[in-house]
Parts: C-alpha cells; sequence; structure tokens
C-alpha cells in the first residue's frame, strides 16, 4: 500500500467511527427504551430465523 492509500484508509476509518458515534449518540439521546425495543427486535427475529433452520435440519430437507 502506498503511502496516500494509508491516510485514505485513515480518513476512511475517522469517517465511520465518527458516523457510528454520531448515530449512537442520537439513539440515546432518543432513549434506551427504543434502543432495548430494537435490539429485542432483532434478537427475536434471529433467533425466529434459527430455529427455522433447525427445523429444516431436523426433517432434512
Amino acid at each position: 500500500m502506498t503511502y496516500r492509500g494509508d491516510v485514505y484508509f485513515i480518513f476512511v476509518l475517522i469517517s465511520v467511527f465518527r458516523d457510528y458515534t454520531y448515530w449512537h449518540a442520537i439513539s440515546l439521546i432518543k432513549g434506551y427504551p427504543y434502543l432495548l425495543t430494537e435490539l429485542s427486535h432483532s434478537f427475536s427475529l434471529s433467533t425466529i430465523s434459527r430455529s427455522k433452520v433447525k427445523d429444516r435440519e431436523n426433517r432434512g430437507e
């Protein structure tokens, strides 16, 4: 990698990190309940999809 590539990569990392902290701050301002419902919703979705996959494996499809 060239020096310019390194600088570009670091710049992208910093901008992504800044965006992440920005959205994280917004979610904190919106409040923990919203964040918790989002987390629990995604968790329940992942467990449902996992159980569907297990059912398929048990039936041998």
